[in-house]
């Protein structure tokens, strides 16, 4: 608690969530947070796409599969 470690930021899912802040603290120059966390599986797809180069049939076959 002294530390600030535990923050609470505004989340899609409920009105606001508790997360560990940065643990890292700056005098001059404070951290912002803009995010909430990620929903469950929210990147899933930019992840396959951009990183590790799936296209949408084989996105398509790993969710009717239920791989994903």
């Amino acid at each position: 608690m002294h530390r600030n470690m535990k923050i609470e930021l505004k989340h899609g899912l409920s009105s606001m969530v508790g997360v560990v802040a940065d643990p890292i603290k700056f005098s001059a120059t404070p951290v912002e947070y803009n995010k909430p966390p990620p929903l469950f599986g929210e990147g899933t797809k930019t992840v396959l796409r951009q990183l590790l180069g799936k296209d949408e049939t084989e996105i398509a076959r790993l969710l009717k599969g239920k791989v994903i």
